[in-house]
């Protein structure tokens, strides 16, 4: 999973999309095809990913009845 977030951050730290992963590929992927510019279709990326972590953690955290600190 590592190696995919490598990719997507060119070797900066980012958020990790975990199981949602190949969801967020395929809408940056999505984004390219419609010509979206790498900027855009970067940026839109990063949320995403943002998002899915939360979405994961969030789940975790539900399900485990324990508290973010």
């Amino acid at each position: 999973m590592a190696k995919s977030s490598e990719n997507h951050c060119h070797g900066q730290r980012c958020m990790v999309a975990g199981d949602l992963a190949p969801l967020v590929t395929e809408f940056a992927r999505h984004l390219t095809v419609l010509g979206h510019s790498s900027l855009t279709v970067s940026g839109y990326d990063a949320a995403a990913r943002h998002l899915a972590q939360w979405l994961t953690l969030s789940a975790y955290f539900a399900k485990t009845g324990q508290r973010f600190r």
